[in-house]
This record gives C-alpha cells, sequence and structure tokens, in this order.
C-alpha cells in the first residue's frame, strides 16, 4: 500500500526530480578517479627481485654457517668434558683398585665372614654392569654412572674396613684367650 502511493508520487514528480543536477566539477572528480584506477600500477624491476632474492639467499647461508659452527663448539666442548670426567675416573679408579687390593692383602682369608664375601661378590657383578653401560652411555648418563662406580668401591672399602675389624676382632680375641690360659 505505502508502496504503491511512493511509485504513484514519483510518477507524478517525475519532472520536479530531473531538474537537479549535478556540479559539473563533481563529474570531473569523478572521472579523474576512475582514470587514475585504470592507469597500471608502477611494477618493481626484475633486478629488484634479483637483488632481494641474493640478499636473502645470503642471510639463510650465513645464519646456517653459524648454526654449524655454535653445535660444532657444543659437541667439542661436550667431547672434551667427557674425555675430562673419562680420565678423572680412571684415575680414582686406579686410585680405589690400590686401596682394595691393599685392604684384600691384609685380610686373612680363612677368618673372613661368608656374608661379607657374598657382598663383595654382588658388588663386583654390580660394578660390572656399571662400566659395560658406561661404555655404551650417552653423554648425558655419563656423570652419573661415573658416581655410581666410585659409590661402589667406597662401599667395597668399607665392607673390606668391617671384614678387616672383624678380622682383628678375632686376633685379638685369640690372644686374650691364650693369655688366660
Amino acid at each position: 500500500m505505502n508502496k504503491d502511493k511512493l511509485e504513484k508520487f514519483i510518477i507524478d514528480h517525475r519532472e520536479d526530480f530531473q531538474t537537479h543536477t549535478a556540479p559539473d566539477h563533481i563529474w570531473l572528480n569523478i572521472a579523474k578517479q576512475l582514470d587514475d584506477d585504470q592507469l597500471p600500477t608502477k611494477r618493481k624491476s626484475p633486478f629488484l627481485y634479483f637483488i632481494s632474492g641474493i640478499a636473502a639467499s645470503m642471510i639463510l647461508v650465513v645464519t646456517a654457517i653459524f648454526g654449524f659452527h655454535v653445535y660444532q663448539l657444543n659437541t667439542n666442548k661436550n667431547y672434551k668434558n667427557e674425555i675430562t670426567m673419562m680420565r678423572e675416573f680412571q684415575q680414582k679408579e686406579s686410585d680405589y683398585v690400590r686401596l682394595v687390593n691393599s685392604k684384600l692383602a691384609s685380610i686373612n682369608e680363612g677368618s673372613v665372614d661368608q656374608s661379607l664375601e657374598y657382598d663383595m661378590l654382588q658388588l663386583d657383578a654390580i660394578y660390572q654392569e656399571l662400566k659395560a653401560e658406561l661404555m655404551s652411555s650417552q653423554s648425558d648418563n655419563l656423570e652419573l654412572i661415573i658416581s655410581a662406580l666410585i659409590s661402589n668401591y667406597e662401599t667395597k672399602l668399607e665392607i673390606l674396613k668391617t671384614m678387616e675389624e672383624k678380622q682383628t676382632e678375632t686376633i685379638n680375641a685369640k690372644e686374650n684367650e691364650s693369655l688366660n690360659i
């Protein structure tokens, strides 16, 4: 209903709507904008693309070389640390072997408690397992395994000390008996 009235009004007053025109400067601005939009845009020269590609490639190559050198330095540093730790362990190991052999030589085998001998055999088996793991391990576990090996030697020395004390007690008890008789 309203639409019909609007249509009728427009049809009846058509001449009134066509009397107003836009000023000329507006049509000139519209024409200028249409011409500017249709102008081809300036393209970058192929030489500029070529130079940009070379610069990007050089940045990638320099970054890769730098990264490789940093990796090599870290690898060499880790390798040197591993060698240092292994040398220190070998020195400590030889010292512990000397101490253990010295203690074993001073202990008379006949007076050694069987349970202590069994403990020593178990420690030897554990030591062999740790040593095999040390030879095949990654550098991450190296320090932990070396620490366990040293702890094994320290435990061995404690057992040997206990054996030595028991032997001394036995010898002292026998001497006291012979003196009392």
